[in-house]
């Protein structure tokens, strides 16, 4: 199979997008990725919380300017 990208749902909020994943090759190539690590009130993602990394990486937090 020749997976290119990869979306989860719900886990944190119904309806809302808590990972996606990018493969370049394929699933035996590198991938790249963001999740939502936190929602607020309002179920928006808070950016201190957001993850962006690639596979192998324990990722990078970007926090709020």
């Amino acid at each position: 199979m020749n997976k290119l990208a990869h979306w989860d749902y719900d886990t944190l909020a119904k309806g809302q997008l808590d990972d996606s994943i990018s493969y370049v090759g394929g699933t035996t190539g590198n991938a790249v990725g963001a999740a939502v690590l936190v929602l607020d009130d309002s179920s928006s993602p808070r950016p201190e919380a957001l993850r962006i990394g690639f596979a192998g990486d324990v990722g990078a937090r970007f926090p709020t300017p």
